[in-house]
């Protein structure tokens, strides 16, 4: 009887600890966009393909959500940008992480997961060719506020968060809502997030304001998710 009981208390201990592990394993690393990089432009249209043929890949880039370093001030920090020559074959040429090869751009901010997620990227293959941007984003961050973080920018994010209109389809309900709780609560930051998301192709808004708000200690964001 006493074995027995042993095992069961085993048993739930186990259980409980699978569940815990379920339930949060840790930040992960996405592809939430890809895109087709006009030469003499610029400009960005989105492969769906390829963002398929990523996904089948993305959990070898497990070992390089670690390097993501969030940075609330800089909502930009939860991506990794990636910038990739793809051969007529398909395979990847070149990898660049720094510098927009039609604007010659360069970014100020690489993300230090990008050495990582770099080489393992450069062994794929993808149906889209010429140049193309990945875009990557830590997902699954647990919601915990990060003890640095000022009162006032949680207040503020968490007042923005919650300022959605009971029609979700009236625009200017909500922006008016979230107007109003940046000017009850006002915080540069949030402010500074708010601007940044209209740079954003759209597919990688979800993933910050997510990362973001989950670091903030923030579990949802209807206001800026469910539109």
């Amino acid at each position: 009887m006493a074995c027995d009981n042993r095992r069961m208390q085993r048993s739930v201990v186990l259980a409980l600890v699978l569940a815990a592990g379920a339930a949060h394993a840790g930040p992960s690393i996405d592809l939430v966009a890809a895109n087709g990089i006009d030469p003499s432009t610029g400009y960005l249209t989105d492969l769906p393909n390829s963002v398929a043929a990523g996904h089948a890949k993305v959990h070898g880039l497990a070992s390089c959500a670690k390097l993501v370093a969030l940075d609330y001030t800089r909502p930009s920090s939860v991506l990794v940008d990636v910038y990739l020559k793809v051969g007529g074959d398909g395979k990847v040429t070149s990898v660049d992480t720094a510098t927009d090869p039609s604007l010659h751009v360069t970014n100020e901010h690489v993300s230090p997961a990008a050495a990582c997620i770099a080489p393992i990227v450069k062994t794929w293959t993808f149906p889209d060719h010429d140049d193309v941007l990945l875009r990557f984003a830590l997902v699954d961050v647990a919601v915990k506020r990060a003890p640095k973080l000022a009162d006032g920018y949680v207040a503020s994010f968490a007042a923005v968060c919650a300022a959605a209109p009971k029609a979700k389809a009236d625009i200017q309900a909500r922006v008016a809502a979230i107007q109003a709780a940046l000017a009850a609560h006002p915080d540069e930051h949030v402010q500074g997030l708010l601007t940044s998301l209209g740079g954003y192709v759209p597919a990688t808004r979800p993933a910050v304001i997510r990362a973001l708000a989950a670091n903030a200690g923030i579990a949802k964001c209807p206001a800026l998710l469910d539109m």
